[in-house]
């Protein structure tokens, strides 16, 4: 590496601005084992010649293994291109390999491996919910006595509509256990893992009614948003952002609960109205 001093410094430089250095081609010609300790890189990208053969033999595999390890041990994440069998796939990401770069094939052969879900305060568009997988479980709105599941038999139009123009006094009640084991017991035997984040545990009882039920299944982990509406619809994006990507279901957790205190969502209200008719104020 020509001017190697001066290379670094922009390297640096990038990193200042938040950007991540990836050291391309790792175990070729082209990427030195000794970049690893003189450039401030952040992950490292399993060369494709590698991939192809890493189901071949004991000895192929033992090498993608000792790769990921080597990376994973001096802190560095691991990046894989040219994935095109589910057996390459899954075994890259039982050794935590955070990201997969493939082709359409893989894709529409390889199931999502991780499954999103939420309660529908996420407020997230349809065109997100659809385009990522995520499931939604819907709150209660309880208007007059009679009660409607949030998203499914009751719209934001529809509320505005009974508790503006008619008067009607309108409020939200938690998922209860019963409904959340239903939920689970569809979701868990067909994903590898279901990542369920709910509405803020200040704001309902929905996550503590989540986590009794989750304890049924292995396999269904419970995460408190700490936030309502678009503040726990940011954290669900993440989440499906990290699941579409092939992270492993403790590094989305993990990257989940730094990202939560760091989301505050925040709104001015014009009047009382509807607070005070939800029984919030007085």
């Amino acid at each position: 590496m020509k001017s190697s001093d001066v290379n670094l410094k922009k390297l640096e430089e990038l990193k200042g601005l938040g950007m991540s250095i990836h050291l391309d081609d790792f175990g070729t010609g082209y990427s030195s084992l000794s970049y690893l300790n003189s450039l401030p890189i952040d992950r490292v990208k399993i060369d494709k010649s590698f991939v192809d053969v890493m189901l071949q033999s004991e000895k192929e595999r033992k090498i993608i293994e000792t790769i990921m390890s080597l990376a994973h041990n001096i802190g560095l994440q691991v990046v894989a291109e040219g994935v095109e069998k589910q057996e390459q796939f899954e075994m890259l990401v039982q050794n935590n390999c955070i990201m997969i770069q493939d082709n359409e094939k893989i894709m529409k052969e390889v199931k999502y491996m991780i499954k999103i879900t939420s309660d529908s305060t996420c407020d997230l568009s349809p065109e997100i919910l659809t385009n990522y997988n995520i499931s939604l479980m819907p709150l209660h709105v309880v208007i007059d006595e009679q009660d409607f599941r949030d998203g499914v038999d009751i719209t934001p139009t529809d509320i505005f509509k009974y508790v503006g123009e008619q008067g009607k006094s309108c409020k939200t009640t938690a998922v209860n256990t019963f409904e959340y084991e239903n939920f689970f017991k569809e979701m868990s035997p067909n994903y590898e893992a279901v990542i369920h984040i709910c509405l803020g545990s200040d704001f309902s009882s929905s996550y503590q009614n989540a986590k009794i039920a989750s304890e049924s299944y292995s396999n269904v982990y419970i995460i408190d948003s700490k936030n309502l509406s678009t503040g726990s619809g940011h954290i669900v994006y993440e989440a499906a952002i990290l699941a579409k990507e092939g992270y492993p279901v403790e590094v989305i957790c993990d990257k989940l609960e730094e990202l939560i205190p760091k989301v505050d969502a925040s709104f001015v209200i014009d009047k009382m109205d509807y607070l005070r008719k939800g029984g919030r104020c007085s």
